[in-house]
């Protein structure tokens, strides 16, 4: 997985009409490999993010992973987002369920 993939998903997210009325994401990195993922680039997906939290807000973002490089970058992610103080709630996960269980409680 690189940044241009992850702009993509980006893209076709907050490109769907249904975007305003969701109220969680879960991206699951448990079987990626983010190694082509640099910690400073975190700062474009953050600032793309940031960004749509301005028109809707109160998302909780879920990242999942294990692999310590994967948990690297989400935890960058994270605290560059709370640096924003951004709407958005964002926690890290080591496994789906939890993941899930914290996004619709």
């Amino acid at each position: 997985v690189d940044l241009k993939e992850i702009d993509q998903t980006n893209g076709e997210i907050y490109g769907d009409r249904r975007f305003e009325n969701h109220h969680y994401s879960i991206w699951n990195f448990l079987e990626a490999d983010l190694s082509p993922i640099k910690i400073k680039d975190m700062k474009e997906p953050v600032a793309t993010d940031w960004a749509a939290s301005l028109s809707v807000s109160n998302i909780k973002v879920a990242l999942v992973a294990q692999e310590t490089h994967a948990v690297n970058v989400c935890m960058q992610y994270i605290e560059s987002l709370d640096q924003y103080e951004s709407s958005w709630e964002s926690r890290l996960f080591d496994s789906t369920d939890s993941a899930v269980k914290w996004c619709t409680s």
